[in-house]
């Protein structure tokens, strides 16, 4: 029975161990693990062949671990990368005699499993060494080796020295010369001044919803309202084209979507709403120019085309210039009586417009003639 008790106790070992720890968002660290035989004892003889641990990120489906863990003689470690320590739930799977499990959850970060690590955490802190410093740009120290862009979101206070109580948010970061490029400060830092790195600082306060993305940050000396209205028209729209955003509304010049800057400017009849634009000048300088300060004016071509306007189908064919011609003769011409025939001319008694013949008990026959 005793055994068997024994046994029971040893049958977790059989399978895996597992361990829990807390580590800090984003920020490359050590984790030192002992490793099992079958039997429950500590194994000294574990070797990683460059595939033995996992990382699931966040529940992602795993990827190998950057570095491979390393013998210490009493227990193993494994450096983890700044990107591999970026999530929130983080799942080591160590294979080997007998599996271990290493259960990270980060802290730190709005992003991060825990909001602030117990007692408070930045990044990294040390001394700016010689260099060129100015309002937007800081120098680090040569031991912070962060890989470009890992400190953008992050805040940079100067704690010592020369700039002493300002703080701003890191924009970009090169690892070549360790330059920091962040928001514009009054004084700028100087060789000597004492710094410290405060991880996602300068993330959005609305972060949990994942909407706001800008940096809600007071920077001495310059209001916060005005960075950020900066930030967003001075925002390159090519890399924002996500559909149903602001930038993608706006458009991308190069990629030349569907949006308001191509029915703006490309694709609008006549070419672009811009030439349309040029063409209706255009046309509206034509019409200027065939209209005086009286109205418009027709030539004599054209009213002549009105006049000769068909009105009446014949025979006779009567025009609208006939028309009034035989109205103008009948009402205010001339008109002669021969026998039977009346003639009315047109009113300057220069040709017959209506010649009829009387017969009761009226006119049997009449011509019409349009002079």
């Amino acid at each position: 029975m005793r055994r068997l008790i024994y046994l029971l106790m040893l049958l977790p070992f059989l399978a895996s161990a597992e361990q829990r720890t807390v580590q800090q968002y984003g920020v490359s660290d050590t984790v030192e693990f002992e490793l099992y035989a079958s039997d429950g004892t500590l194994s000294i003889a574990e070797v990683d062949g460059g595939a033995e641990v996992t990382i699931v990120c966040d529940g992602d489906g795993g990827t190998t671990a950057t570095n491979d863990f390393v013998d210490e003689g009493f227990a193993y470690s494994l450096v983890l990368t700044d990107a591999e320590l970026e999530c929130a739930h983080t799942t080591l799977n160590v294979a080997a005699t007998l599996n271990h499990v290493i259960i990270i959850e980060t802290c730190g970060s709005p992003n991060a499993q825990h909001m602030q690590c117990a007692g408070g955490q930045y990044r990294s802190g040390d001394t700016g060494p010689a260099g060129t410093y100015s309002t937007t740009q800081f120098i680090l120290a040569a031991a912070e080796t962060y890989a470009d862009d890992v400190l953008i979101g992050d805040a940079l206070a100067i704690v010592e020295d020369t700039g002493i109580g300002q703080i701003a948010c890191i924009t970009d970061n090169v690892l070549t010369g360790d330059v920091v490029t962040h928001t514009t400060i009054d004084t700028a830092g100087a060789s000597g001044s004492e710094y410290i790195i405060i991880p996602d600082f300068c993330v959005p306060l609305n972060v949990l919803a994942g909407i706001v993305q800008t940096n809600l940050i007071q920077v001495e000396g310059a209001d916060a309202t005005d960075t950020i209205g900066a930030s967003v028209w001075g925002l390159d729209a090519t890399s924002e084209q996500t559909t149903g955003t602001f930038g993608q509304a706006i458009g991308d010049p190069l990629a030349n979507t569907e949006t308001i800057y191509d029915a703006v400017v490309l694709d609008a009849a006549g070419i672009n709403v811009a030439a349309d634009i040029i063409a209706v000048k255009a046309e509206t300088a034509l019409i200027v120019a065939d209209t005086g300060t009286d109205g418009v004016e027709l030539s004599a071509a054209a009213v002549n085309l009105v006049w000769d306007e068909i009105v009446e189908v014949g025979p006779p064919t009567i025009t609208a210039r006939c028309m009034m011609q035989i109205a103008g003769a009948y009402m205010g011409g001339e008109w002669t009586q021969a026998g039977a025939v009346i003639t009315y001319q047109d009113s300057g008694g220069n040709g017959a417009v209506i010649v009829g013949t009387i017969q009761s008990p009226g006119f049997d026959t009449i011509t019409i003639t349009c002079p």
